[in-house]
């Protein structure tokens, strides 16, 4: 995505259908057919812009699942992953890890991530995660820091589902750096 489409697309949406400001800077990507997605939180929701034939934007409100319920916050993290699967992780005010994934005719479902982990408290975020898809689309990872600082893992594969990792306690006293940039 090129910086002149990004401005485009900010004066677009915000002109239209944002009357307040981010929580975080948005994520854009392009799917294979090259058309563009936005997405960002806003007021504890989770909103999916996508800009479709004719260049018109559709705005829509993430509430799926525990997204419904949830307050998201900060900045999500997004991936294709096949052809017609966007995968979103998004942090909640609470620091738990949901798992979003829109499949254009299908729609949203979602999932508590962290609530899977077995240890809900070891694995709750402190700062936004960020994912990784693999080319071939079987497989994601979000990472992140934990609230007691440790270096977090979430792997989600097509046949076993989510899986929780504390890498801290393999490598004790690895922390994860900040993720913002320095000021």
């Amino acid at each position: 995505v090129t910086d002149r489409e990004l401005l485009e697309a900010m004066r677009s949406i915000r002109g239209k259908a944002v009357k307040t400001p981010f929580d975080a800077p948005p994520v854009v990507l392009r799917d294979r057919k090259g058309n563009l997605d936005v997405l960002a939180c806003r007021g504890g929701r989770l909103m999916h812009f996508r800009r479709g034939q004719l260049n018109a934007w559709r705005t829509t409100h993430v509430k799926a699942g525990p997204l419904a319920r949830a307050k998201s916050t900060g900045m999500p993290a997004a991936a294709w992953l096949s052809r017609n699967a966007l995968h979103v992780v998004v942090r909640t005010e609470s620091g738990e890890l949901i798992h979003a994934r829109w499949r254009g005719k299908q729609g949203w479902s979602a999932e508590n991530v962290t609530a899977r982990s077995g240890d809900r408290a070891r694995f709750l975020l402190d700062g936004d995660p960020l994912l990784l898809g693999d080319a071939k689309g079987g497989q994601l990872n979000a990472v992140g820091r934990s609230r007691a600082g440790a270096i977090v893992l979430f792997r989600w594969t097509q046949r076993g589902g989510w899986k929780a990792q504390d890498l801290s306690a393999i490598a004790p006293g690895a922390l994860l750096p900040s993720l913002s940039p320095p000021d």
